[in-house]
């Protein structure tokens, strides 16, 4: 039980199924690696980051690395660009391994 509760709470705070999932592994390498880049580039990709987790926790949206279970939505399997505008791109789909 102790084990759930811990995933649980995990899962909420970084707004991704669990521990387990690689969606977790690229949140918690991409935290700091954006960080050091903005340090030795002057670039602003840690706060774009932060504002994007932000984003998916206040909006209780779930990431998700891979679409199993999704039949009939195979445009679902590839990434691609779906709009761009000033703010930047706008992507959909899952990279599937």
């Amino acid at each position: 039980m102790k084990r759930y509760d811990y995933q649980k709470e995990l899962s909420l705070r970084l707004a991704a199924c669990d521990y387990k999932c690689t969606g977790c592994d690229a949140i918690n390498s991409l935290y700091p690696i954006t960080k050091l880049m903005d340090e030795s580039r002057g670039t602003d990709h840690h706060k774009k980051f932060v504002h994007f987790l932000r984003e998916v926790k206040e909006a209780r949206l779930r990431m998700h690395s891979n679409p199993h279970g999704r039949e009939g939505r195979q445009e679902e399997a590839f990434v691609r660009v779906v709009k761009k505008d000033e703010k930047g791109i706008y992507v959909s789909g899952a990279k599937v391994h």
